[in-house]
């Protein structure tokens, strides 16, 4: 969530963001994105040199954006992104003091917001939960 925020705040003013032993630049790799929101379209679970890949950083993103991850950035194992329009409201609210897995956490977003299910879960295994 902080670098949706930054983006929030920053745009494309922002400078050089780093994740994953890659700097993103503003409109690197995706066009018209800021370095946050190519930090994010771009953050991939399965780069084993990360010790923090199992972090799900994309995860709040790919909740609300409206592209598709397959098609934004080539990846190694893709993400066949079909959701959209969740609310920063709706994603907080499922963060509760009862969940403590992002197993749980998926099932409460899903269990208080109808938005695609089905799509919601293929997100969720991306990450690895």
């Amino acid at each position: 969530m902080g670098h949706f925020l930054a983006y929030q705040r920053y745009a494309h003013s922002s400078a050089q963001a780093n994740e994953q032993g890659i700097g993103y630049l503003n409109n690197n790799s995706v066009a018209l994105l800021s370095s946050h929101l190519n930090l994010l379209e771009d953050f991939d679970p399965s780069r084993t040199g990360d010790p923090f890949r199992w972090i799900p950083k994309g995860l709040m993103y790919d909740l609300m954006d409206n592209r598709n991850d397959n098609n934004a950035v080539p990846r190694r194992i893709p993400l066949d992104d079909n959701v959209t329009g969740y609310t920063i409201q709706q994603i907080f609210n499922a963060l509760q003091s009862d969940v403590t897995s992002l197993q749980q956490y998926r099932v409460r977003l899903l269990t208080q917001n109808t938005n695609n299910p089905t799509g919601v879960t293929s997100i969720f295994t991306f990450y690895g939960y």
